[in-house]
């Protein structure tokens, strides 16, 4: 299972997907992310990383959110690339008991990109999750 210390690149990998140099690059998965999309596979295919092990863990992962927060998040995600410019966004994870999402947005004046920061708090990737 995917420990911390894997968990934290994957993020690095979603940020710099979703930087204001690579942002653009996504608008053609736009609707890998439109309501009633799955966030597993879309945010999974988004991570270039060299691991298929990771990959897949990462996915799981994701799939393992509780739905509110798999919705919040893909609906975060459709709002800031349908935005005009794009609006960034920021991913970070930190440990916890419960499952949690924090965001907060800056928006700035057009012409510049507005950014939203989605902060997740979950168990560590490898630790055993409650029955669903």
């Amino acid at each position: 299972m995917m420990m911390g210390q894997e968990l934290l690149p994957v993020v690095g990998e979603l940020n710099h997907a979703f930087s204001k140099n690579r942002i653009h690059t996504l608008a053609p998965t736009m609707s890998h992310f439109a309501p009633g999309q799955p966030l597993g596979p879309a945010l999974a295919a988004i991570v270039g990383s060299s691991s298929q092990a990771v990959h897949d863990v990462f996915r799981t992962f994701i799939e393992h959110m509780p739905g509110g927060i798999q919705e919040s998040i893909r609906s975060i995600i459709y709002y800031a690339l349908n935005t005009t410019p794009p609006t960034l966004l920021t991913f970070a994870w930190a440990p916890a008991y419960d499952w949690q999402l924090t965001t907060w947005q800056v928006v700035e004046p057009k012409p510049a990109n507005s950014g939203i920061t989605l902060l997740i708090n979950s168990r560590y990737p490898n630790d055993p999750l409650p029955p669903q």
